[in-house]
């Protein structure tokens, strides 16, 4: 098996030599061996590259020269044992007559060096068998489904993106399968090269092409629900295109990735949310006995608090419950639960609906549907105050900008990545080192003497950095500040690629911090609303949601 990097590889001329060429899709769960063999600034791409081939024991390798990387790719494999031939071909950027003459040369060229390589020739008969595995098959008219665009992306991210859609996903990045549009019996390999040319170039053109406009073609389809874009990190080509199809009428989700396996909460809330906002949801409804006495319950198990909340049928909150989240999130909920229905003088067996939401939603047994809080915090955020239009939402665990309309509904949102920079748990290490209690860290960097910026993007660098900044003897005030300002210049961000729309709310533990609030409504030059508890949005809009979808039926 010749293992290749993407669509543009002359997958029908290895056929001539009875060999098989096969796309490397990433499965792997992180840099074992690049990372020594690497210099630590390459891309994720090409050390997912190197990774996949010495996991999966490939000995060739046909590489396509897209960019500095994958030239020093091509230098590492060259110099190891266990790679015994490398070719790395030379695209042309252009689809035009010079490019495909040196497109052709570049065939001609691989062929002779895999004939002395291999020992044998190329049989043009063999090739002309082998078209036919390559043809693509008439599409018929598809009905919905998503389409996945941008840089090529690992199996495991398509199978959690696949698992979590209620559409079939259509994958047009360079990892789709290479394909040809006719077929022909060649009697020379000059005539093999000078059309195979025109084949390659006449793909669908990825971002790496000069003249991209037909790309414009893959989300022109009115069967399109959505689109799910993937990019690298530390790799920016794709997001050009990105922003481009992010000011269009067609809803979009964008996800980074290193190529690795990724966390399953942070994906799955993702897409989850993304398919939510296609469809809005479907509920198993289950038989509403007493149509007089309804009542709804959503828990939030977050990953620093669980949270109850139990509505009747008039949206009136009977009950509102925040206990910690402990070593076990199915605990915490089941004590939440208990003190909600104590303190609304109900049994489990009176509540009509059950909404469970949060990253712990899958551990609770006793929910009857499951929502992401991202939907959850939109319904939440409508029911608090009718005018908010953005919601920030900073958690334990992650931070999250989420852009509604005016009935709540979720119409974009972005995710911070999976560095608890600007988060609670940040809050928290930063308290510890500092050695405050956070009620007090809330009010203590309202005021400062010396403005300090922390610079560090990372939580475990920039507490690095406080630690330095404490041994300068500077004050805990003046490093407060400086975390605050942090915080906000990371959450301002995300506002920001949702779009700043007027209207802006806070929720999450981290909106009873005085001082946080304050540097986030600086860099925003507007008024965060804050409820009264901030904590209980999720669960509210769980509890909301469940309570409509049982109005609905009766």
């Amino acid at each position: 098996m010749i293992g290749c990097m993407c669509k543009y590889s002359p997958f029908a001329i290895f056929e001539g030599f009875s060999e098989e060429g096969k796309i490397i899709n990433s499965d792997i769960d992180g840099f074992d061996k690049s990372e020594t063999l690497l210099h630590p600034s390459m891309c994720s791409y090409s050390k997912v590259l190197l990774d996949t081939l010495i996991e999966k024991g490939i000995e060739e390798v046909f590489l396509v020269n897209c960019c500095d990387s994958i030239r020093r790719l091509k230098d590492t494999l060259e110099k190891m044992d266990e790679i015994k031939f490398v070719y790395m071909m030379d695209l042309p950027r252009k689809n035009s007559c010079c490019s495909k003459d040196m497109l052709k040369n570049e065939i001609i060229k691989f062929i002779k060096a895999y004939e002395e390589y291999k020992g044998k020739e190329f049989n043009i008969e063999k090739f002309n068998k082998g078209l036919y595995k390559y043809l693509s098959p008439k599409r018929e008219k598809e009905k919905d489904y998503i389409v996945l665009l941008g840089a090529k992306a690992s199996l495991d991210l398509i199978h959690k993106i696949e698992d979590n859609l209620d559409y079939p996903l259509v994958n047009e990045t360079c990892s789709k399968e290479h394909y040809i549009t006719e077929v022909n019996n060649f009697n020379s390999i000059e005539e093999i090269a000078e059309w195979y040319s025109d084949q390659i170039l006449s793909k669908t053109p990825c971002m790496r092409m000069a003249d991209t406009t037909n790309r414009r073609t893959l989300v022109e389809d009115p069967n399109l629900k959505g689109i799910i874009y993937h990019t690298v990190k530390f790799c920016d080509h794709y997001s050009f295109e990105y922003m481009g199809l992010n000011k269009g009428n067609i809803p979009i989700i964008k996800i980074e990735s290193d190529l690795t396996n990724q966390s399953n909460g942070q994906i799955k809330t993702r897409i989850e949310a993304f398919n939510e906002q296609l469809n809005g949801g479907q509920f198993k409804m289950k038989e509403i006995k007493n149509k007089d006495k309804i009542y709804a319950m959503g828990v939030d198990s977050g990953s620093t608090s669980t949270n109850v909340i139990i509505l009747d049928k008039d949206k009136n909150i009977l009950s509102s419950v925040i206990v910690r989240t402990g070593a076990r999130a199915k605990d915490s909920a089941y004590k939440a639960l208990d003190l909600a229905l104590k303190e609304a003088k109900l049994t489990k067996e009176d509540i009509s609906l059950i909404v469970g939401t949060g990253y712990g939603r899958y551990n609770i047994d006793f929910v009857d549907e499951n929502i992401t809080e991202i939907t959850c915090h939109g319904k939440g955020a409508h029911f608090f105050n009718k005018d908010v239009r953005t919601i920030i939402d900073i958690g334990g665990q992650d931070s999250k900008a989420i852009s509604i309309d005016e009935n709540g509904n979720v119409k974009s949102f972005v995710m911070n990545d999976k560095c608890a920079a600007g988060t609670g748990r940040f809050l928290e290490m930063i308290s510890k080192t500092l050695e405050i209690e956070l009620k007090d860290m809330s009010v203590e960097g309202l005021t400062y003497n010396e403005d300090i910026t922390i610079t560090s993007v990372c939580s475990v660098f920039a507490e690095s950095e406080v630690v330095s900044l404490i041994a300068d003897n500077k004050e805990r005030r003046d490093i407060i500040h400086g975390v605050n300002k942090s915080i906000a210049t990371k959450t301002v961000a995300l506002v920001d690629r949702v779009g700043r729309n007027p209207g802006f709310m806070m929720t999450g533990g981290v909106a009873k911090n005085a001082g946080v609030i304050k540097a986030i409504e600086e860099r925003l030059n507007g008024k965060l609303f804050i409820a009264e508890e901030p904590q209980i949005c999720g669960a509210v809009g769980a509890a909301l949601i469940g309570l409509e979808k049982i109005l609905e039926t009766l």
